[in-house]
């Protein structure tokens, strides 16, 4: 149904009661190979990550790394990111239905929904051919982790109130600022960073952790997901190039809020 018809048949009040609907997708009505791959995922978590929770907790040096390698060895690292790099390119209707089946545990699961969520759609979905070639196959395949850094101390709900700054100096953008709640902040690899560029245009980068001037801070005392990682991620004068800005400078808050509606949907499962 096109969005003139969707439009022209907008149920309102309670007249979706009386007049006919989109089918609803619901698991039972999935084809055996996707059934397949969510009782795989289910497996996974029952018989790898359930077993280590406590050692989850303690953020045991390496062991998340290697859980999340091995999603991805399955599969699970990219199910709806695009084929040409990595993914699997499946609806976004099964890659929730993947995630859910490998949410057992909190903390796993929010750094491998982060990691295939929000640390790799605003490439996929913004990027550059270039980008997606560099950034997508490691993060697919587990090479290291993806993360997201929107959030500021004082600019939470209000995101497009940040702080960060980034300049223009030649053919890079040099950016600083502090980042607050940065799920994945101490396994990841790249950040989907938002600064405002000459503390105006709201402005996307992918900032890669061996970066100059990019460092993690310790680890916030949480009441739960213990085992996944939220930290500050703290920018001094970080030197990125300007093929790292993701979709148009000035065009950040379409990244960030595109990305955050797909992210919200998978969050519920």
């Amino acid at each position: 149904m096109s969005l003139a018809d969707q439009a022209t048949h907008s149920s309102s009040g309670g007249s979706f009661l009386f007049e006919s609907q989109p089918p609803i997708a619901i698991p039972e009505n999935f084809d055996s190979d996707v059934q397949l791959m969510a009782d795989t995922a289910f497996q996974f978590a029952r018989n790898e990550v359930i077993p280590l929770i406590e050692r989850l907790d303690e953020q045991e040096e390496g062991l998340m790394m290697s859980l999340v390698r091995k999603a991805c060895d399955l599969g699970f690292g990219g199910p709806d990111s695009p084929e040409a790099y990595g993914g699997l390119g499946l609806p976004k209707s099964v890659a929730t239905r993947i995630l859910e089946m490998l949410s057992l545990n909190g903390s796993f699961s929010t750094t491998i929904g982060v990691h295939q969520g929000v640390g790799q759609m605003p490439i996929a979905l913004f990027g550059t051919n270039d980008l997606k070639s560099r950034y997508l196959p490691p993060l697919t395949a587990g090479e290291y982790m993806g993360a997201y850094a929107l959030s500021e101390e004082k600019s939470g709900s209000d995101a497009l109130s940040g702080s960060a700054k980034a300049v223009c100096d030649g053919s890079d953008y040099v950016i600083s600022g502090t980042k607050m709640w940065i799920s994945n902040a101490k396994w990841a690899g790249s950040f989907i960073v938002f600064a405002k560029v000459d503390g105006q245009e709201f402005t996307a980068f992918i900032v890669e952790r061996d970066m100059p001037g990019v460092s993690i801070s310790r680890e916030e005392h949480k009441m739960g997901l213990k085992g996944s990682s939220t930290a500050r991620l703290i920018l001094d004068n970080v030197r990125v190039p300007a093929e790292n800005v993701l979709y148009h400078p000035g065009q950040g808050h379409k990244v960030a809020f595109n990305t955050l509606n797909i992210g919200r949907c998978k969050l519920a499962a």
